[in-house]
């Protein structure tokens, strides 16, 4: 009796040891992110036509990220009426993308 307890036991437990246990790890949330690096004084962000981000407040010594969602979108820097830089740009879900800003 006691060897067929035990042989129970020892299958339940490698019954038990056999089942898949699934983790998921999420790492950089849903966003993607632009820095700018450069001249941002009196500079505005826009993204796919529409006014995001004023840069003309931006402590160049500070690390600032902008978040923004993955997928391709146009980034155009604009100072006054000049556009500054133009860039058709792929953002990935958790990457940084800088902006050289001349």
């Amino acid at each position: 009796m006691s060897k067929f307890f035990m042989s129970m036991i020892i299958s339940i437990c490698c019954l038990f040891c056999s089942c898949a246990y699934k983790e998921t790890i999420k790492t950089g949330g849903d966003y993607a992110y632009l820095a700018f690096v450069g001249r941002t004084d009196g500079a505005v962000v826009v993204v796919d036509g529409q006014l995001m981000y004023d840069l003309s407040n931006n402590d160049p010594k500070k690390d600032i990220r902008y978040e923004i969602k993955p997928g391709r979108h146009l980034i155009e820097v604009k100072r006054g009426d000049d556009v500054v830089v133009r860039r058709d740009l792929m953002f990935g879900v958790g990457t940084v993308t800088e902006v050289s800003i001349p």
